[in-house]
């Protein structure tokens, strides 16, 4: 049997491996080093072909950098800027930990969550994953849910699932959560305050008030129903501009039910979380808020809708 100290060098080399995945594209001798390895061979099936890799690439640049950016004040802050007040909070909680903050290397951000996962294998191998885990939960879950959902059955979605299973695993060892972190997640706000779309879509589109990032692809897709395209604009824009197509056609119910499906794989997505993070589930409370705060307004939209259908 391995000792403790042999396992929780096996979840640190676990989590290394998968910061390096999101830190960088896969090149060839790191593919062949995984296809060589049965488990993670299984696990990953990672392209080993230059044609593959190449275009493997081509998705990094897409999921990782342009379309779901893996930075906690993207999930955290309002407005939701990279190196925001969530970048600055990891920081501070690393210096008072005495961890030295990992090469920046590709990443814009000390919050990009490959750095994180370096952080949590340095401190998994000093034995105090527990004091990082608050600010990796309040966030981590959220853009796992989302990379996913977006890379389907493709290399990078079994690299987030193999992630989630890195973060179980990491918490199980961690035991029971004594006290969260104070600021390691935002509560979620209030509802919007003002009722037209433009305000509507951007809280819509901001995770730290709606709990979920509907990336441009899944907006592509709510759009493919109501004709038409979508400029190169942001995504709260993109949502404007279906609201405003669905409006047109008398349809906007049918956008909302869309929406409100959307909503529900997220909710499963929380549910099964915080099935995988045990004791470690109350991390997810302040998702779950924003995730109910979200339903709560797709209904009164709804509500809404058909009063002005009705009139």
């Amino acid at each position: 049997m391995a000792s403790a100290d042999a396992v929780r060098a096996g979840r640190a080399a676990l989590l290394d491996l998968l910061a390096d995945l999101l830190l960088r594209e896969l090149e060839m001798p790191l593919a062949a080093q995984l296809a060589a390895d049965p488990t993670l061979a299984e696990v990953l099936n990672p392209p080993t072909e230059v044609e593959a890799l190449s275009a493997l690439r081509a998705e990094y640049t897409r999921l990782l950098v342009l379309d779901l950016p893996p930075y906690s004040s993207v999930f955290l802050d309002m407005p939701p800027v990279i190196g925001g007040d969530a970048a600055l909070r990891w920081e501070q909680t690393l210096a008072g930990l005495g961890l030295r903050l990992p090469a920046l290397e590709r990443a814009a951000a000390p919050d990009h969550a490959g750095l994180i996962l370096q952080a949590l294998a340095a401190a998994e191998r000093a034995s105090h994953a527990a004091a990082l885990l608050p600010m990796a939960l309040a966030w981590l879950p959220q853009w796992l849910t989302a990379l996913r959902r977006d890379a389907e059955e493709t290399f990078y979605g079994r690299v987030a699932a193999l992630a989630v299973v890195a973060l179980g695993e990491t918490t199980q060892a961690a035991g029971a959560p004594v006290l969260l972190a104070a600021g390691a997640s935002a509560p979620a706000p209030g509802e919007p305050e003002e009722r037209d779309l433009r305000t509507l879509s951007r809280w819509l589109c901001t995770p730290a008030s709606s709990g979920w990032l509907l990336s441009k692809r899944r907006l592509r897709l709510l759009v493919r129903p109501f004709g038409g395209g979508l400029g190169i604009v942001d995504r709260d824009q993109m949502l404007q501009q279906v609201f405003e197509a669905s409006g047109l056609d008398g349809r906007t119910d049918e956008l909302l039910a869309a929406l409100r499906a959307e909503l529900e794989t997220w909710q499963a997505a929380l549910h099964a979380w915080r099935e995988t993070l045990g004791d470690w589930k109350i991390a997810l409370d302040p998702w779950a808020a924003r995730l109910a705060a979200t339903d709560a307004l797709l209904a009164q939209m709804h509500a809404a809708a058909q009063a002005a259908e009705a009139g």
